[in-house]
């Protein structure tokens, strides 16, 4: 059995900077070893209604959309989607001071990153 190390970050939604309110959105997650880099996504309509009612929602999926299109890789995600998978990562969890910013970027060892991938994000949405 192939034990993966792997490195990931939440992600989170700050809808007003100056007050730093926050909730988790998603994961993204590189595996060197194991070739895999996946990003996705989740936002929760209750908690945008409550805690930001003004925020352009079709913006923040547009944003959101290209994030995980970034994690794909490819033409259709621009000059950064052509960048190997490394790369890519590093640029998705850049510090940024946008509405949505990565987390710090932790690591973990799994012999199924799909499977850590999948628990990541269940665990923090």
């Amino acid at each position: 059995m192939t034990v993966h190390a792997y490195d990931y970050a939440l992600l989170r939604l700050v809808p007003d900077v100056c007050t730093e309110a926050a909730v988790n959105i998603g994961v993204a997650l590189h595996s060197r070893t194991a070739g895999f880099i996946g990003v996705r996504t989740q936002v929760d309509a209750d908690w945008l209604a409550r805690y930001a009612p003004a925020l352009d929602r079709a913006l923040l999926q547009t944003y959101l959309q290209a994030l995980e299109a970034i994690g794909r890789g490819g033409a259709d995600a621009g000059p950064i989607g052509l960048l190997p998978p490394s790369e890519r990562f590093h640029w998705l969890t850049a510090p940024r001071s946008t509405i949505v910013q990565p987390g710090a970027v932790r690591g973990g060892r799994t012999s199924d990153v799909q499977a850590a991938f999948e628990a990541l994000f269940a665990e923090s949405i």
